[in-house]
C-alpha cells in the first residue's frame, strides 16, 4: 500500500482581518495517498498565499507533511519512524533556518533530528507566495518516532530569531486508520539510515540533499 501523507500549515499573521493584534492560525489536515515533489509543495504553498493574502505580508509561516513506513516490514526496517518534512517560510532571513523542530507532550520534550535540509529565496516565478509568505525559505526532512506521534503532544518549531514555541500541530494521542496495522512500539535509538533514504526517496523524492 502507499504510505499515507498528512499535510497542516500554520501561521502567526501582523493583523488579523477584525483585530488588530498577532493570531497564530493552524488549518486542519489533509490526508493523501501520494508522494510528495517539489512541484507538489509548491502547489501548496501557492494554494496558502491564495488563501491567506488578506494577511499580507504574513511574517512566518510553516508546513509540514508526514510519511509513515507503508507496512509492518517496513515500519521494523526503519527501527519505528517516520519522516516529517517541514517548509518554513518568512520575511526576515534572520529567522531561518529554524533552531529546532521537537515534540512536547508535557512532560518531556524530544528534539528531533534533521536528516538533509535546504535554505533558499522564493523563486520569482512564485510571485504571490513571496509577497504573501516570505522572500526566504527553507525545507528539511526529520525523523519522527511514530510512538510520539500516537501520543498526545505538540509538535513545535523554534524560529532562529523573533519566535519560539511556534506549535503547528497537536497530536491527539488517536492513532490514524491508516497506521494501525504496524507494530508500534518503543523506537530504535535512532533509525536505520538505508532504510529511511528508502522511504524518502519514494515518498519525498527530489527532497534528500547532502
Amino acid at each position: 500500500m502507499r504510505t499515507t501523507v498528512l499535510a497542516v500549515a500554520a501561521l502567526a499573521c501582523g493583523v488579523a482581518a477584525q483585530a488588530q493584534e498577532p493570531v497564530h492560525l493552524i488549518a486542519p489536515g489533509t490526508t493523501f495517498r501520494s508522494f510528495v515533489a517539489p512541484a507538489t509543495l509548491n502547489d501548496r504553498l501557492r494554494a496558502a498565499a491564495t488563501e491567506y493574502r488578506r494577511y499580507a505580508p504574513v511574517p512566518r509561516i510553516s508546513l509540514f507533511d508526514l510519511a509513515f513506513p507503508s507496512s509492518p516490514t517496513e515500519y521494523r526496517a526503519v527501527g519505528g519512524y517516520a519522516v516529517l518534512l517541514i517548509t518554513a517560510m518568512s520575511q526576515d532571513s534572520a529567522e531561518l533556518p529554524l533552531a529546532r523542530v521537537y515534540v512536547n507532550d508535557g512532560t518531556h520534550v524530544e528534539a528531533l533530528l534533521v536528516l538533509s535540509s535546504v535554505l533558499s529565496v522564493t523563486d520569482s516565478s512564485l510571485g504571490e507566495v513571496r509577497h504573501t509568505l516570505g522572500r526566504y525559505r527553507f525545507d528539511a526532512l526529520y525523523s519522527i518516532p511514530v510512538q510520539s506521534i500516537v501520543r498526545p503532544g505538540q509538535l513545535v518549531i523554534d524560529y532562529a530569531r523573533h519566535r519560539s514555541g511556534f506549535v503547528i500541530h497537536e497530536f491527539t494521542g488517536e492513532v490514524p486508520e491508516m497506521i494501525r496495522d504496524l507494530p508500534i512500539g518503543r523506537p530504535a535509538a535512532a533509525p536505520d539510515t538505508v532504510a529511511l533514504n528508502l522511504l524518502i526517496q519514494r515518498e519525498y523524492p527530489g527532497f534528500l540533499r547532502p
